[in-house]
């Protein structure tokens, strides 16, 4: 059997989505003959978006196809019987309004959920997103999530309670940096920040006070000693798709704090210290429990390492693969 993949054009900032499917490859390709097709052109316009669907009609004929992620109209490129779009978020949604939020909802929602003939998602969350927001079926849209990485290995470390030194995954609005630093000011850490703050935030973060430093454009041998290093992984995200960072504070087996809502709960499982995103208190008070009480950090930690279990790459890309084989069987 035949299985086209078709991706955006790869962005050295953005890559998340290539890395899910990258470290499934191996296991799909014990069952079929994958092919991966990346985009010409960024999505910045129309005129991209008709380069890249006619790009993508030159693999038409391959197999079934599996639009990754992100560039959800290339689903229309193909017949949409042997179609399957993975969407990973809709924060699109939430993010703009008026004229272009309805532009890009026909686009990379309405129109691509209407073609396609299944549609996965990586959360329950998301998956309530788009039946909400196009009206399909409930049963078109198949939740797998995301699997766990293999970049972030397991290092002992002694936890630092004098001063914690906390990681901080991302700058963007739905990260909540603004009221972690502050949670943080007066505090005894360090806060090591994964990612490009804006001016404002830095100036936020100097006029704070606090002791921090920034890591940016890592390899993955620096992201993996960068997580051996640190004490604490702070995720208190107001919005996500999934939360990556939640499964890579797991795999290193270090304290995770993230928001209490989805579908970051339900990633963590058991394997984390939930808090409330919007009060800086709640996130304050959060790390100071996990600093003075080894306890509750050695059993969050092994939470997460048996909450690991349900996101194995073996278990994930099954999920995938009998979706490939359904829609192969359904069109010979």
């Amino acid at each position: 059997m035949k299985v086209l993949q078709i991706y955006r054009k790869p962005n050295p900032s953005f890559f998340s989505i290539e890395k899910v499917f990258t470290i499934l490859a191996p296991y799909f390709e014990r069952e079929v003959q994958l092919k991966a097709v990346y985009m010409p052109s960024f999505t910045s316009g129309l005129l991209s978006v008709f380069k890249n669907i006619a790009f993508g009609r030159r693999f038409r004929q391959y197999g079934v196809c599996h639009v990754t992620g992100d560039v959800h109209y290339m689903v229309l490129a193909y017949q949409a019987s042997k179609t399957i779009l993975t969407i990973h978020d809709c924060v699109f949604l939430y993010n703009y309004k008026g004229l272009r939020k309805a532009v890009l909802k026909f686009l990379l929602l309405d129109l691509p959920v209407r073609h396609a003939r299944v549609i996965t998602t990586i959360s329950a969350f998301t998956k309530a997103d788009i039946v909400r927001y196009t009206g399909c079926r409930p049963e078109k849209v198949v939740v797998i999530p995301n699997p766990a990485g293999d970049r972030i290995i397991f290092a002992p470390k002694p936890f630092n309670e004098q001063c914690p030194t906390i990681l901080f995954v991302g700058t963007t609005a739905n990260k909540n940096l603004e009221r972690t630093v502050e949670a943080l000011t007066g505090q005894k850490c360090r806060l090591c920040i994964l990612g490009f703050p804006s001016a404002e935030q830095l100036n936020l973060l100097n006029e704070a006070g606090i002791d921090f430093f920034l890591q940016q454009n890592l390899s993955e041998a620096a992201l993996n000693q960068l997580y051996a290093d640190i004490d604490i992984v702070l995720f208190p995200s107001l919005f996500e798709g999934f939360g990556m960072p939640v499964l890579e504070a797991q795999s290193a087996g270090r304290i995770l704090i993230t928001s209490n809502i989805e579908p970051m709960k339900s990633v963590a499982g058991d394997g984390a210290y939930l808090v409330d995103p919007y009060s800086a208190r709640s996130i304050r008070l959060a790390i100071a429990a996990v600093t003075a009480n080894r306890q509750l950090r050695d059993s969050l930690i092994q939470k997460g390492f048996v909450n690991l279990s349900a996101f194995s790459r073996e278990l994930v890309a099954q999920q995938y693969l009998q979706l490939y084989h359904s829609l192969n069987t359904n069109n010979t």
